[in-house]
């Protein structure tokens, strides 16, 4: 059902490129390469500028032709053996493809938030290296390729913070990291010692997958894709199966289109047609969490911060306690209210 393009070879340290970023996934795109029917040239972008939306500050270089064609290669496998992932990737417009040599310190810390407000992939030199096997012999820059593709084909979370997942994936990431506590090792030093067996025995495809819900959907998604010799456990693959290789809904599109579009109004201080942009997809979706995480942001910075308490106190009440990073900052927002309102 999907391709295997396993590689035979020692262990590289994949992660290298997530931690340095040498391929980010973000959100937006266009191209120069299409199919018969015309889809693919509409669904990515080679850039040598950055998009008017865009929150980047690299410095950004030009592509070279075989770059490009690397690049598209994977997308025309993509497209040919997961078309539904690929829809999901590409339901709020096209992806901007970005070529740069920059180790950016913006990269990695704000990279995944960004990934919620463009749709995009930045490619660094390394990626284009080849005959670099990760530890479960699939050429290091596919892998990764397939990892940020499936964080773009979750804008918002909907899947990965849904109760279908994180009923099958949190019993394994603490399992993981109680087994690391117990050896005295955080899944940090886990991750940059190479330590994937023990994640593996526990239905885990490495040990970054146990880092967040997002990290293990994303890590899942690419060992399901390229069949490796880990075979994903039936629950976690079947969650998948069903929903990040399936075509977005329109809710799907609705939700992640608004999201998108509101968080635009947002960082140029329009803070009405924001608000707006969110309540439309909130009265079609009671339960976009990330809908009320964001609408609590634009009232706190325009100054409503009942409402935007509100916001955040709903929120909070949707995302899973292990999105430590999303619920984290709900919270401290509701404590930064409580104590400008005295209570």
């Amino acid at each position: 059902m999907f391709m295997s393009k396993s590689t035979s070879g020692g262990q590289f340290g994949w992660r290298g490129l997530l931690v340095r970023a040498s391929v980010v996934a973000l959100f937006v795109f266009a191209a120069s390469f299409a199919w018969a029917d015309g889809a693919f040239e509409k669904s990515i972008d080679f850039r040598d500028t950055l998009a008017k939306e865009s929150t980047l500050k690299i410095a950004l270089g030009s592509w070279t032709d075989a770059e490009r064609q690397f690049v598209l290669q994977m997308l025309d496998e993509l497209h040919q053996y997961a078309p539904g992932l690929f829809a999901r990737a590409t339901q709020s417009g096209p992806i901007n493809l970005y070529r740069t040599a920059e180790d950016s310190p913006s990269h990695p810390a704000a990279a995944w938030a960004r990934r919620r407000h463009e749709n995009s992939l930045i490619f660094r030199d390394d990626f284009f290296q080849t005959g670099r096997p990760n530890h479960l012999g699939v050429e290091y820059s596919h892998w990764l390729f397939i990892h940020e593709i499936a964080h773009l084909a979750d804008p918002v979370d909907s899947i990965g913070q849904s109760s279908d997942w994180t009923n099958v994936v949190e019993p394994r990431i603490r399992a993981v990291e109680d087994y690391f506590a117990a050896d005295g090792k955080s899944l940090r030093d886990a991750m940059f010692a190479y330590l994937d067996k023990p994640a593996i025995s526990r239905g885990l495809p490495s040990v970054y997958a146990a880092i967040s819900l997002h990290e293990a959907l994303a890590e899942t998604t690419a060992a399901i894709y390229f069949n490796t010799t880990f075979e994903p456990p039936d629950d976690l693959k079947a969650v998948l199966i069903a929903r990040l290789f399936s075509r977005p809904t329109a809710q799907d599109i609705n939700n992640s289109t608004r999201y998108r579009e509101a968080y635009v109004y947002y960082r140029n201080k329009r803070y009405l047609r924001a608000v707006q942009t969110l309540n439309k997809a909130l009265d079609r979706d009671s339960e976009f969490a990330m809908g009320y995480y964001l609408r609590g942001f634009v009232n706190s910075n325009w100054g409503r911060l009942e409402k935007a308490r509100a916001d955040w106190t709903r929120g909070l009440e949707l995302v899973p306690k292990s999105d430590v990073r999303v619920t984290g900052e709900m919270r401290n927002g509701i404590k930064f209210i409580n104590d400008e309102l005295g209570e």
